[in-house]
């Protein structure tokens, strides 16, 4: 089947030929990681159907070497070697992070823009205590 992407407006789709289009996602579930593009919802969906994960969102951060990156919360009790053994060396998240639950929005989806601001602050104190136990 020969595909190609194209990006229209917040929307992606992959033309095949042979079957129309299929709907693969908005421009933000997509991640370009140093020039390779992931989608997130691929992504949820494989941690997803592992055994023991109850629900997983993937949410971008931006990284100044890649470009782009993310990190997957997953509600679960397994260990993170099996998430890691379930992915593509591509798809494998720059952390992973079990919760209890995940938080929603008013529209009752999982708030990924919380959970984004939510670790953009946890890395800016890991950065401050970093600054600050290097220069003490």
């Amino acid at each position: 089947n020969a595909s190609v992407a194209y990006e229209m407006g917040e929307e992606a789709f992959d033309l095949l030929f042979d079957r129309g289009m299929i709907f693969e996602g908005r421009g933000e579930d997509f991640i370009n990681r140093g020039g390779v593009k992931i989608s997130t919802l691929a992504i949820e969906q494989k941690i997803s159907a592992i055994a023991g994960v109850k629900a997983a969102a993937v949410v971008k951060i931006p990284d100044n070497l890649r470009g782009e990156n993310f990190l997957a919360y997953v509600v679960g009790d397994l260990d993170k070697k099996i998430i890691r053994q379930a992915l593509t060396p591509a798809e494998i998240p720059k952390e992973i992070i079990f919760v209890e639950d995940l938080p929603l929005n008013s529209s009752g989806k999982v708030d990924k823009k919380f959970l984004a601001a939510q670790m953009s602050q946890i890395l800016q104190e890991r950065f401050r205590s970093r600054t600050l136990s290097v220069s003490s």
